[in-house]
């Protein structure tokens, strides 16, 4: 098994995210994986992906900003 397959294949943050969050709902993964808060993996994934998509809004903001 490839331990550095993320790196070997250049997957960005998001796209590891969306693939965890594509096998957990179809059912690749036998159990119900949870957090230490009782969290889901779909609702930690969604949360993720909530997070990345802000900070890339905000870096555009900053962007736009800096050109005017």
């Amino acid at each position: 098994m490839e331990e550095n397959i993320i790196e070997r294949l250049k997957l960005t943050e998001k796209e590891v995210i969306s693939i965890v969050s594509e096998w957990y709902q179809n059912g690749m993964y036998p159990d119900i994986l949870q957090n230490e808060h009782g969290h889901e993996l779909c609702e930690i994934t969604q949360s993720l992906w909530e997070r990345k998509i802000s900070q890339e809004i905000k870096q555009l903001n900053i962007k736009i900003n800096e050109s005017k």
